[in-house]
């Protein structure tokens, strides 16, 4: 069984692009606070502030990060796909027998996992894994963040399972907007 955290607002690429950036700014206080042997004490201390600075808003920068990510789950076996609350309350569910069609992408892929993936990122490309269905000409996409390999496998097992039922699975070879 697949499961993952839904993402609840396209923000929340906004701020894990932000993110990788709070991750490499304080390099450039530390190394001012590192040196301070060789710099005048005006110049340490403006590094000290920034980077209590850069800490404090890659703390905001985290809050706003977990609002917007695991306030629902998404779990998916063979048979149903289902949303749940946090608690574990399932509030949708769909059959893939009932459904006219299931987009998955052709690779899922964990955020953040390569430098290439984090220059996208900083560039403005986040990584998308996502999930459409397509039901009564109403096509709901699901967002979720991948925090392992063997979710990913089991993604694709079920995908896989679902093929060999015969479901109409198509794969979306274009990076999800």
């Amino acid at each position: 069984m697949f499961k993952a955290k839904l993402i609840e607002d396209a923000a929340y690429y906004r701020l894990r692009r932000k993110y990788l950036l709070f991750l490499f700014l304080p390099a450039i206080p530390v190394a001012i606070l590192v040196n301070f042997y060789d710099l005048p004490v005006w110049l340490t201390m403006t590094g000290l502030i920034a980077y209590l600075i850069i800490i404090v808003l890659a703390i905001k920068n985290q809050k706003g990060m977990s609002t917007l990510l695991g306030h629902r789950m998404i779990e998916i076996d063979p048979d149903e796909i289902r949303i749940k609350t946090k608690n574990g309350k399932a509030t949708e569910s769909f059959s893939p027998k009932s459904l006219d069609r299931i987009r998955v992408q052709e690779k899922y892929t964990i955020p953040h996992e390569s430098i290439s993936d984090m220059t996208k990122e900083v560039k403005g490309k986040p990584i998308i894994n996502s999930i459409s269905i397509l039901s009564d000409q109403n096509e709901r996409r699901f967002d979720f963040e991948l925090d392992s390999h063997y979710m990913i496998s089991q993604l694709e097992k079920v995908i896989s399972g679902w093929k060999n039922q015969g479901y109409h699975v198509v794969i979306d070879e274009r990076q999800p907007a």
